[in-house]
């Protein structure tokens, strides 16, 4: 895909070719679907529930405070917004994705990177291919599921 200006205040997006060249217009195809994993349920408020191949648990405690275990059978993934995108982007380096699925999920990175190291590699491929999924298409549900 090319980005070129165009004579006005247009922005033309999309394959150039010699005719899009001369006319300044584009067809772009909205369907730049980035497809959800098949066991993935979307949810009417436009999260996905992901459902994990396995289980995962994870035991934690507050400094003083007294051990708590939670348990992971699925996650429910949210679009990202502009602070998650820079809480990823501020992520040490190689953790990216655990950055990305952890703001996605609403689990703090802090919890988030002991479960991702226990966690099924198609669990984190799937889940993965969630956020790509948000990333590649806009909101579908809510008062601003049109694009505008």
């Amino acid at each position: 895909m090319d980005i070129k200006g165009a004579d006005s205040d247009v922005l033309v997006i999309g394959e150039l070719t010699d005719e899009t060249a001369q006319s300044g217009v584009v067809t772009v195809d909205d369907e730049t679907d980035s497809p959800l994993p098949k066991h993935a349920k979307r949810n009417n408020d436009g999260t996905v529930t992901l459902p994990l191949f396995k289980r995962v648990s994870l035991t934690w405690k507050k400094p003083g405070g007294t051990p708590s275990e939670d348990t992971y059978s699925e996650f429910t993934m949210h679009r990202l917004n502009g602070d998650d995108m820079t809480a990823i982007g501020d992520a040490p380096k190689g953790q990216g994705v655990m950055a990305a699925i952890a703001r996605s999920a609403k689990i703090p990175f802090h919890l988030f990177k002991h479960i991702f190291k226990v966690m099924d590699g198609a669990d984190i491929q799937a889940a993965g291919a969630v956020v790509a999924h948000f990333l590649a298409n806009g909101p579908t549900t809510g008062a601003s599921g049109s694009p505008v």
